[in-house]
């Protein structure tokens, strides 16, 4: 017979039901990430809410870096930075990425692979 406590969640106060290796998916989730941080595996990446995304955004444009060096390097849409901008009401960064916002979603491809604007 199956222990009813095994069909649960193990962590405390937790009603969700079990997963794997005793975990909810929240919580396997969350176990998972923290072995990989201690085996120091750089295969896990960190979400930015919208607040911390606009500063790293105005510090690396700061520095002198490109919109589109920005995108690169914080692996993010012009549109995804536009609309944090504009939900935090930074107008200089989202008139700055609002022209990558837009270039993007028109743009089409050519007969030789390449993309030009619509």
């Amino acid at each position: 017979m199956t222990d009813p406590a095994a069909l649960f969640c193990q962590v405390e106060d937790c009603i969700q039901p079990h997963s794997a290796k005793g975990f909810c998916k929240r919580h396997y989730d969350t176990e998972r990430r923290n072995r990989q941080r201690a085996k120091g595996s750089k295969a896990v990446e960190v979400r930015m809410s919208s607040r911390e995304l606009l500063d790293e955004v105005v510090w690396l444009l700061d520095g002198g870096m490109h919109p589109l060096q920005v995108c690169i390097q914080l692996k993010r849409t012009g549109g995804t930075i536009y609309k944090a901008a504009h939900k935090h009401g930074d107008q200089k960064v989202a008139e700055l990425f609002q022209s990558l916002k837009t270039r993007a979603s028109r743009a089409t491809p050519t007969e030789n692979g390449e993309y030009e604007d619509a």
